[in-house]
């Protein structure tokens, strides 16, 4: 079965604010990621701190050392982050640090992230939710600096 990390939201309209905290080495984990990969990836482990189907708002957090096979920090349908630092987050499948359908990120701080495949730092993509609704993928980066993140 699929174990999710920190903090876990199944619904599409569920939204979480997180102000001033830290989210250091959670894991989000499954028995079989690569099989569940190959089968269309209903089972997969997503978001090694925080995994939603709706909307995450973070503000002057710090996501250290968290792990999952996509968005090893962050998975969910819409991101906005306000000066939060993302140190050594890391995916075995795509995203180290966030998988969203929507991002804005304002004065961030991103280093040492890593993914298996694709997104070193952030993967977006335009269907998140497991209900199958699809966003529109957009983003805005302002102020943010990106320091060794690799895929």
């Amino acid at each position: 079965g699929v174990k999710q990390g920190a903090i876990q939201i199944d619904t599409a309209n569920g939204a979480l604010t997180a102000e001033r905290c830290a989210f250091f080495d959670n894991i989000a984990i499954s028995d079989n990621d690569e099989d569940s990969l190959a089968a269309g990836g209903s089972l997969i482990s997503r978001g090694g701190a925080i995994a939603s189907e709706g909307r995450v708002v973070a503000s002057d957090c710090r996501f250290v050392n968290n792990t999952a096979f996509f968005g090893g920090a962050i998975f969910a349908a819409s991101v906005s982050t306000t000066a939060c630092n993302f140190t050594g987050n890391a995916a075995k499948g795509r995203g180290g640090d966030i998988v969203t359908a929507q991002l804005r990120m304002d004065k961030a701080i991103v280093r040492d992230s890593s993914a298996g495949t694709r997104g070193g730092s952030m993967w977006l993509t335009r269907d998140i939710s497991e209900s199958g609704s699809i966003a529109k993928t957009r983003a805005t980066i302002i102020s943010s600096q990106f320091f060794d993140t690799r895929a």
